[in-house]
């Protein structure tokens, strides 16, 4: 077990001592249950932490694909409605540039001189 403890660990009197409102109990639960986490693994041997390293990172990158897979089908999906469009950095810029001044509202002034 390391000799550096981080994240306190909470004892069931302590959730008498912890303002209950909002997140912040909740935060102290997530922490707790962190920690626990931790200190669980600690306790596990080496080539355990190191087969469980491999499977949490094997899951880690399974999600991302799956998420990225999503965002993929997401924009193939804009590219068929035609809500993607090509061009050059200048092409962007200046339709940039055209829908600002379309959303800038044109204001005249008109000066009523007295003589």
């Amino acid at each position: 077990m390391s000799n550096f403890n981080y994240l306190p660990t909470l004892l069931p009197g302590d959730f008498d001592k912890i303002e209950k409102t909002g997140n912040h109990l909740e935060s102290m639960l997530k922490t707790s249950a962190f920690q626990q986490a931790i200190e669980t693994v600690e306790k596990l041997s080496l080539e355990e932490q190191e087969i469980l390293l491999d499977t949490l990172l094997k899951r880690f990158h399974h999600q991302r694909r799956v998420i990225l897979l999503q965002e993929i089908k997401e924009i193939r999906q804009e590219l068929a409605e035609g809500k993607v469009k090509f061009g050059s950095v200048d092409q962007f810029l200046e339709e940039l540039d055209h829908e600002n001044c379309l959303d800038t509202p044109i204001v005249t002034s008109v000066s009523a001189h007295s003589s």
